[in-house]
């Protein structure tokens, strides 16, 4: 059923466009209201008029709104199912000219899932505010509803964690995702302030080859023209993200948006919603969070605004003042920061100083170092063994085409420092296997971490296998 919001009942309760009432709350409202007309079937004429007899009638014509309204939370907390995403038989079908809307269901089109306890609690407030501003308050009795859960605190992402997220990336959106990972992390936007960033906001930053790179623009939740930088890492995946999309035919223009579909949907600024939706995979995938813990939660731990969020908190556990941030983070400032605004050259310098706490690439480096302090202590030339696998590798690919960005991405990777370091330490172990005297009847094994492998050996113990890259079983 068609609504309309021009009724009088309505424009009381939310306003209209050109003078909406709580305009925050709006879409929230009207979202609510569409609920509540399917479950009830009713226009929201008929609902004030129900009411009207509430409040008039007798004793035993009263309390059918109230009834009404526990009806409609028990149907949104044990019926109602939201779309949560397009399915991937859907996603491959829309794409074809001659496929047929009508020819698929909405359960074959989209996943759907339960309502949360808050979002639950969100609309059945509004239909409630609903009745209050047309005259009807309608109490209920204290601890009458459970209450929604508690806000879940979002968790502060190390650059390991980062990493965990970009591994867990689709081929298909693999620079694009890696770029929305690392500018939210080492830039600290908010979804709505990253996605409205267009081309021109880095286009000279990047002609001149900035570093760290500095994007200027106006937050919208606040009305705050501020500044923020992208790290190194953020700026190389940026480049190979634009990169992609001109050979994909973009033609990048200043107005062009900087975060955008595929080519498939033309190129369009991508929405906050698949931001979410992004990120509610990738979180599962990397690990961080398990899809049933996730389902408990109030708010993504690990989701777009937990990447602002650790932006704040790196930058704060690195002496970085409040005032600073706030200035970081488009928050408002007294006297809109007219005795505390910093030049772009003093920010700048602030953030290299921080850029190293907000670096994957470091962390990186920092494990292969560990890698190769620990093949040194067991005699192993690792180095040697690197390039040996990475020429195999090359070889391999062969037909003289160029690599594909997975296969670099693994070749620079821990993984592939661990794979080789393990090869390598498996051989030697092999040869020197002779050369052990040890008890073939009496035997004690453990597994221990890899980079305790050159203690136990000094020890006496003998290596049997490896369990994973980070665990190794010896026996004695």
């Amino acid at each position: 059923m068609g609504i309309d919001w021009n009724q009088i009942e309505l424009v009381k309760w939310i306003g209209t466009d050109e003078t909406p009432v709580k305009p925050r709350s709006r879409r929230t409202y009207k979202h609510a209201f569409r609920l509540y007309t399917e479950f009830t079937g009713m226009t929201a004429e008929e609902m004030i008029d129900e009411a009207e007899k509430d409040i008039n009638g007798s004793l035993r014509e009263r309390g059918n709104v109230k009834r009404r309204l526990r009806e409609f939370r028990y149907w949104l907390e044990n019926t109602y199912k939201k779309k949560v995403r397009m399915t991937e038989e859907y996603k491959k079908r829309r794409n074809d000219p001659e496929f047929d809307e009508n020819s698929m269901t909405d359960e074959e089109k989209y996943e759907f899932a339960p309502m949360t306890s808050k979002g639950v609690h969100a609309y059945f407030s509004a239909i409630r505010s609903f009745y209050a501003e047309n005259g009807l308050t309608v109490k209920f009795y204290r601890g009458e509803f459970k209450k929604p859960l508690p806000k879940t605190q979002r968790e502060e992402l190390s650059p390991s964690d980062v990493r965990k997220l970009i591994n867990a990336t689709l081929p298909a959106t693999r620079a694009r995702d890696r770029f929305i990972i690392l500018a939210m992390y080492q830039g600290g936007f908010d979804t709505s302030t990253f996605l409205q960033l267009n081309y021109r906001d880095v286009q000279k930053g990047l002609k001149l080859d900035e570093h760290p790179l500095m994007i200027e623009t106006v937050r919208p939740k606040t009305g705050v023209k501020y500044k923020t930088f992208l790290g190194k890492d953020a700026t190389d995946a940026l480049r190979n993200y634009l990169t992609e999309r001109e050979t994909q035919g973009d033609v990048l223009k200043p107005d062009s948006p900087l975060i955008a579909t595929n080519m498939h949907w033309g190129f369009d600024r991508l929405s906050n919603i698949s931001v979410r939706v992004l990120f509610h995979r990738l979180v599962i995938e990397s690990g961080l969070i398990t899809e049933e813990e996730l389902k408990d939660c109030t708010v993504n731990p690990y989701g777009a605004h937990a990447q602002r969020s650790s932006f704040g908190k790196i930058l704060a556990a690195n002496g970085v003042t409040r005032v600073v941030i706030d200035q970081f983070l488009g928050h408002k400032e007294p006297h809109e920061g007219a005795y505390t605004r910093l030049k772009s050259e003093t920010l700048r310098q602030i953030y290299r100083k921080v850029e190293p706490h907000l670096s994957i690439s470091r962390v990186v480096e920092d494990k292969r170092d560990q890698l190769r302090e620990l093949a040194d202590g067991l005699g192993i030339d690792l180095e040697a063994w690197i390039q040996e696998e990475f020429d195999r590798h090359i070889t391999g690919i062969g037909g003289g085409e160029p690599m594909t960005q997975d296969e670099i991405d693994y070749l620079e990777s821990v993984e592939f420092y661990q794979e080789v370091f393990f090869k390598a330490l498996k051989e030697k172990l092999v040869n020197e296997k002779e050369e052990i005297n040890y008890n073939p009847v009496q035997k004690e094994q453990k597994v221990i971490k890899a980079n305790m492998v050159e203690k136990y050996l000094n020890e006496g113990w003998r290596f049997v296998a490896s369990v994973n890259n980070d665990k190794v079983i010896v026996e004695k």
